[in-house]
This record gives C-alpha cells, structure tokens and sequence, in this order.
C-alpha cells in the first residue's frame, strides 16, 4: 500500500507486507530501502517522516484468494494535505498486478490517526 503526495514512494508511507515471513515493511524517507520488518499483531513499529505503524495494530487474514489487512496509521503533520492510495499485489507464483489507484483523501493533523482496511 502506498500513500503518497508524489506519485512515488519518496518520502511517502508505503507499506509492504510479504506473506513468506509474515513481515511488514514501512519504505524509508529516500523510497529506495525498508525499515522493518514487525509481525502484524506482534510487538515494534515501522517509521518514517511521513507515517508510523504500530506492529499491535495490524491484523492479517485470508480466505481462498483474499488477503485482508487491517491497521491504524499516524501521520505526521508535515504530510498533511491531498494524497492518493495506490495498490500493488502479487499473486502465489509471485506474478505483480501492477499499480492501482484505489482512492484520494486528505491527511489532517488534527486526526492524524487513520484506521485502515485493505482486501487484496
């Protein structure tokens, strides 16, 4: 999942999760490296200028080829401001969906804290 004012995973909140070692990954301010990884549930967090997330406020199911994730975000104040969420999903033979707009909204600093649901 990526949220970006940018378009790109620069100085975004991008999240991966990789399924293999039930890890979650938060991409670094330069977009070019992670920080991570936390199990979902388990104990840690992921930040960066832009969003942190607690590791105790993600949640992973599946259900035959549905994968949900569920977490709370906190942003920052200096990402305030129109951003668009962008999906990439990759299959069991590890074959990509490519990147899909799934919405726009604004962050507000006076909420920062945002809960999120995603069905892959």
């Amino acid at each position: 999942m990526l949220i970006t004012g940018n378009g790109t995973g620069n100085n975004a909140c991008h999240l991966i999760y990789q399924a293999s070692n039930n890890g979650l990954y938060l991409t670094a301010d330069c977009g070019a490296s992670q920080i991570g990884p936390v199990t979902p549930g388990g104990s840690g967090a992921l930040g960066n200028s832009q969003c942190s997330v607690a590791a105790s406020s993600v949640a992973i199911t599946s259900s035959g080829n549905t994968l949900t994730v569920t977490e709370t975000t906190v942003f920052t104040s200096a990402f305030n401001g129109g951003k668009t969420t962008m999906m990439y999903t990759f299959d069991k033979s590890n074959v990509g969906s490519g990147w899909s707009n799934v919405g726009t909204w604004t962050v507000n600093a006076t909420s920062p804290r945002q809960s999120m649901l995603y069905k892959l």
